[in-house]
C-alpha cells in the first residue's frame, strides 16, 4: 500500500523533463492521498492503476515526498507539511547492470545487518531501487514544514551514519555516491515507484 500525501504534480514536456507547471492530482491516478486510491501497488487494483499510467520505457515520472501549500509553487518557502524522510544514493561508475544489482544489494544487506537491525525504530519503510542507485523512505506522522530544521537535523545525522558504514567497506565506498544535496533537498522531485529509469531502461522495484 502506498499513501502519498501530494495535492499537486508536475507533469513532463520534451525530452522528459519537468516543465514546472503544477497541476491537480483531483480526478486523476496520481491522485494517492488515501481513500480509495490509496492501494496503489495492492494487486489487483495496483494493476489497473498503473495500466491506466500508460507507462512508458522512455519517460521517467517523478513525486514530491513532502507537500507544499495549496495552489503555491514547489518551493522551500512553500512548504506546507512533512510527510517523508528520503535518503538517495547512486552510482556513477560505468559497470554492467548486473554489477550494479548485485554493489546495491551488498550495500542494502550491509546497512541493514550492520545499521537498522541494531537500531530500533531506524528501518526505512521503503527500499526503492531505481535502476541508477538506492533510496530509502521513511515515511513519518505529517508535521508541520516549520519543523524543517529538525528535518534536515535529522537527515544529516543518517547520512553521516551511513557515511561512517560505507568508510568501512571501501569496495562500496569507490562506487556508491551519498547523494546529500538530494537527500537535504525537502522538496525534492523523486522517481515514481515501479515505473522505469530511461537512462538505464531498467525498472525500478
Amino acid at each position: 500500500v502506498l499513501t502519498v500525501n501530494a495535492d499537486r504534480y508536475t507533469p513532463c514536456g520534451a525530452g522528459t523533463i519537468p516543465t514546472g507547471e503544477v497541476r491537480s492530482v483531483e480526478g486523476t491516478v496520481l491522485d494517492l492521498r488515501g481513500g480509495e486510491a490509496q492501494p496503489f501497488f495492492t494487486l489487483p487494483f495496483g494493476a489497473q492503476k498503473i495500466e491506466k499510467l500508460d507507462i512508458l520505457q522512455s519517460c521517467n515520472y517523478y513525486i514530491t515526498a513532502n507537500t507544499t501549500a495549496r495552489h503555491r509553487s514547489r518551493a522551500e518557502k512553500n512548504l506546507f507539511s512533512i510527510n517523508n524522510i528520503v535518503l538517495d544514493f547512486d552510482i556513477h561508475t560505468r559497470m554492467n547492470q548486473h554489477d550494479r544489482e548485485e554493489l546495491l544489494e551488498a550495500f542494502v544487506w550491509y546497512l541493514k545487518r550492520d545499521l537498522f537491525y541494531n537500531t530500533s525504530g531506524l528501518s526505512p519503510n521503503v527500499i526503492h531501487y531505481t535502476g541508477r542507485g538506492v533510496q530509502l523512505w521513511w515515511h513519518i506522522e505529517e508535521t508541520s514544514g516549520k519543523l524543517d530544521f529538525l528535518y534536515r537535523l535529522v537527515v544529516g545525522l543518517l547520512l553521516d551514519r551511513i557515511s561512517d558504514l560505507l568508510d568501512e567497506y571501501p569496495t562500496l565506498q569507490k562506487a556508491i555516491e551519498v547523494d546529500r544535496v538530494a537527500s537535504k533537498n525537502i522538496i525534492g522531485l523523486y522517481r515514481l515507484f515501479d515505473t522505469y529509469n530511461s537512462h538505464t531502461r531498467t525498472k525500478t522495484e
